[in-house]
């Protein structure tokens, strides 16, 4: 079922985009739009930069069933286009302070930081072939180490001598995550942890860790800042860029007289 769905969609994409090609080219052709030999040479070597290493152009051409002379005019067209949809598209469509606050006000829930926590931790690391015995003596150690912290030992210096992970260089420390960032049990004995306090020794898929959580941040809305404008106005300035595509591809389907017949 999920293969029939996913072969009519390919199909409706296929047509779609074999109509707005077609649009396209009759649309270049009455205006008379054309492309130099040397665009076309810049388009054959764009293409050619982005084939996959070991694979040449000569191969790409036969894989798709192209003679030199057909991908040139395929290329040829396409730089015709391009010049087409920039010609009707804004390159770089206004965006009023208005719309950038209002964008800001309606969608405050998009400018919410989740919670997070910034923390350290010593990692006793385990392998699948570990035996019972040998993960009751993982686990003593990672027992022992915590007990050292809570005796007042300096944790970055325990890491940096203890832990199995590449954080022990920076003494552990992993930086700040929010929720959901790490395996299942990590991420929940994090998020319980009170600041400042040694955590219980706490079993992964990669070991047993002893968390220590350093700070807390609540959930927290973003400031309306310069970054968040400019984040803002780049999202507007792209929503606009898609609807006057999807504009002009609107006049030139309703100029056009198109019958899809279904096999």
């Amino acid at each position: 079922d999920k293969l029939n769905e996913v072969r009519n969609e390919v199909k409706t994409k296929i047509i779609d985009n074999f109509i707005m090609r077609t649009l396209f080219a009759n649309e270049v052709e009455k205006l008379k739009i054309a492309a130099t030999d040397k665009e076309v040479t810049d388009g054959i070597n764009k293409l050619k930069e982005s084939l996959p290493p070991k694979v040449t152009y000569e191969q790409f051409l036969q894989k798709n069933h192209l003679t030199k002379e057909q991908a040139k005019e395929e290329i040829r067209l396409g730089v015709k286009i391009e010049k087409y949809v920039k010609s009707s598209v804004p390159s770089d469509p206004k965006v009023t302070d208005k719309e950038i606050n209002d964008f800001y006000k309606q969608n405050k829930d998009k400018f919410v930081m989740p919670e997070s926590v910034h923390a350290r931790h010593i990692l006793i690391k385990t392998t699948p072939e570990d035996n019972a015995k040998t993960l009751a003596e993982k686990k003593a150690k990672a027992e022992s180490i915590r007990k050292e912290l809570l005796g007042g030992a300096d944790f970055a210096e325990m890491a940096a001598k203890n832990s199995d992970c590449p954080s022990a260089e920076a003494g552990g420390d992993l930086g700040v995550f929010v929720k959901g960032q790490m395996v299942k049990p990590f991420d929940d004995a994090a998020f319980s942890q009170k600041a400042n306090e040694i955590g219980p020794v706490v079993k992964t898929q990669y070991g047993y860790h002893i968390i220590q959580v350093l700070k807390r941040e609540g959930p927290k809305t973003m400031a309306f800042n310069d970054d968040i404008k400019a984040k803002i106005s780049a999202y507007l300035k792209m929503k606009k860029q898609e609807q006057a595509y999807q504009s002009l591809m609107k006049k030139l389907k309703e100029k056009a007289n198109i019958v899809v017949y279904s096999s």
